[in-house]
């Protein structure tokens, strides 16, 4: 049931995980309750239960389970509900640990994760160095991870525009041929601070639109604090003009405008 609600979630077809539930029932256990949250993105529900789904993990043994759901689900949980401390003191040893003993996959999950942590509590440096030492984490083919969007931002930082745009672009190809709406809000994070930095306001400015229409920047969630220079760029550049009028984006739309702005030839 817990991993059937990621696959429900990543398509944001909530309907189905109620027609699964229906057809099967939902055991009480702590790994369904956190589920659930997930399946809903309650974070009050995914801090909830996060813990006593991690100890339920643990008592029964599945140490790499527990790695896997520290990471990716209790420290999802709790930096979508700005508990940043209580984040890091979860995953910084496990990241040491990892450092040293593997595997990678949760080497790179948790150093991003710590990253965008530090970066949520104003410590860019740490975070820069965080996301460095992530990017450069060889991951095995066809796992997922931000290794794209972090080498994008790197390809800015060196000058190599053409660079970041062909990275950023294929990661958010890979979430369309997904079908991966969930990610889709992480990849606008990525686009509107990459185009507002490459100085492609107004493609920044639909994206943020688009955040703010589907309630992305809610204050449990951290999206507005990892927008917010772009958006103030963005602001700056658009004062005294009138904005043209679109229509609105859904999750699928925003990842096809930004995969077709994220074109090379128009870098």
């Amino acid at each position: 049931m817990t991993w059937a609600a990621r696959r429900y979630m990543r398509h944001l077809d909530r309907d189905g995980y109620e027609r699964l539930v229906a057809r099967y029932g939902e055991p009480d256990h702590p790994m369904v309750h956190y589920a659930r949250g997930f399946v809903s993105l309650d974070s009050a529900v995914m801090a909830e239960w996060g813990p006593r789904a991690l100890a339920a993990l643990c008592d029964a043994g599945d140490d790499r389970g527990a790695d896997l759901f520290a990471i990716a689900g209790l420290g999802t949980a709790l930096i979508l509900s700005g508990r940043l401390a209580d984040h890091d003191a979860l995953l910084a040893p496990r990241v040491a640990r990892h450092r040293t003993e593997g595997p990678p996959t949760c080497l790179n999950w948790g150093l991003t994760q710590l990253a965008t942590s530090a970066s949520l509590q104003g410590r860019h440096h740490d975070a820069w160095a965080l996301f460095d030492e992530a990017a450069q984490v060889a991951v095995p083919p066809r796992t997922h991870s931000l290794r794209n969007p972090l080498d994008a931002r790197a390809a800015l930082r060196r000058g190599d525009r053409a660079g970041a745009f062909r990275l950023l672009r294929a990661y958010v190809a890979d979430l369309i041929d997904q079908e991966n709406l969930y990610l889709a809000r992480l990849g606008c994070v990525e686009f509107v601070n990459l185009m507002a930095a490459a100085g492609r306001p107004d493609d920044a400015a639909r994206i943020l639109d688009h955040l703010a229409a589907t309630g992305a920047f809610d204050e449990t969630l951290p999206y507005r604090a990892l927008t917010a220079s772009a958006a103030a760029r963005v602001a700056a550049e658009a004062a005294g003009r009138a904005p043209a009028p679109v229509p609105d984006l859904d999750d699928r739309g925003a990842l096809v405008f930004m995969r077709d702005a994220l074109d090379p030839a128009t870098c």
